[in-house]
């Protein structure tokens, strides 16, 4: 098992810098919907919907950078259909100077690899990475990894935490902890309906001092005391929502430190309204919620703000 100082690994849970991909071809999937059940298709033409998914898009990100937050924006090149490259996280994730690539279900957002988003990382102008993983291999015998929407990384004490779905097979899991020196923690979770929970950054957001849950989404009574127990352990305070406020991403938040060294929480306009007045004020205690309204990117793409970050350092 590689240890992390061969990984060149960081043990910061919340993100220093972050990497957001500007859209040039936004739009539904038809593929990607068929398991997730987070979107909803638009009467909006596909012009209109890139139109307004960028706005969000821009928008967003003069949000966070006023907040203090190093970003980098990487601008999806307009000659490749990829109408869900704004959600970066899934077929890529960084180690400090290793990458890794995973294996998607969707053929579709297998082309998003295509991009020359690493090369311009990787010049040595933003970080240099020396190493990658590439599970990519494991597409031809159906399993699938999609990378930090399947797995919550708990970078402080090497856990690998997912929930198990079509979209996340555990023996991929098994290999990346092996290569990056992590523990793995798998799971399973569902919805009001019995069906597996597509991704694990949808029910659960891992911060340096916090953890946000929906424990509704674990049917096993063991497992849900078992995962609170190595989370309080670690001394994070536990807050739990129902699967109605996860349905409104109040799980798929990030939390980074700004360029102040503070906390910054982001999220979406949808997560922060479902959140309970109690549990923002608990929240606010101890760090900055930052506000991005992203409806479209959202209800078509079915993913938010922690889906269109990655952790760069």
């Amino acid at each position: 098992m590689s240890t992390a100082k061969d990984i060149g690994e960081t043990v910061i849970q919340d993100a220093r810098r972050i990497l957001m991909v500007r859209p040039a071809t936004f739009g539904f999937s038809i593929e990607n919907a068929e398991s997730n059940v987070f979107q909803r298709r638009s009467e909006k033409s596909d012009a209109e919907l890139q139109r307004t998914a960028l706005a969000e898009f821009d928008r967003a990100t003069e949000t966070i950078r006023s907040a203090g937050v190093d970003l980098v924006v990487y601008d999806q090149e307009p000659n490749l259909h990829l109408p869900d490259a704004v959600f970066p996280n899934n077929w890529v994730s960084f180690h400090e100077n290793t990458y890794v690539l995973y294996p998607m279900l969707s053929k579709q957002r297998r082309m998003e690899r295509q991009m020359v988003m690493i090369p311009f990382l990787n010049s040595g102008k933003i970080i240099n990475y020396k190493k990658h993983i590439d599970l990519t291999p494991y597409e031809i015998s159906g399993k699938f990894l999609e990378g930090t929407g399947s797995i919550v990384f708990d970078y402080e004490n090497r856990i690998a935490y997912a929930c198990l779905s079509p979209r996340t097979d555990v023996e991929v899991l098994n290999d990346l902890c092996q290569q990056l020196g992590y523990r793995p923690c798998s799971f399973n979770a569902v919805d009001e309906t019995g069906v597996p929970v597509y991704h694990t950054n949808v029910i659960l957001s891992i911060c340096s001092d916090l953890v946000i849950f929906c424990e509704e989404s674990i049917r096993n009574q063991q497992t849900k005391d078992r995962l609170k127990e190595m989370w309080q352990q670690a001394g994070r305070m536990v807050m739990g929502v129902t699967l109605e406020q996860a349905r409104h991403f109040t799980c798929n938040v990030y939390q980074v430190t700004g360029k102040d060294g503070e906390r910054k929480l982001l999220m979406s306009g949808s997560a922060f309204d479902a959140f309970t007045k109690d549990q923002r004020g608990l929240l606010e205690e101890k760090r900055t919620l930052v506000r991005c309204d992203i409806p479209t990117i959202e209800e078509t793409g079915g993913g938010s703000l922690r889906c269109m970050v990655a952790r760069i350092a």
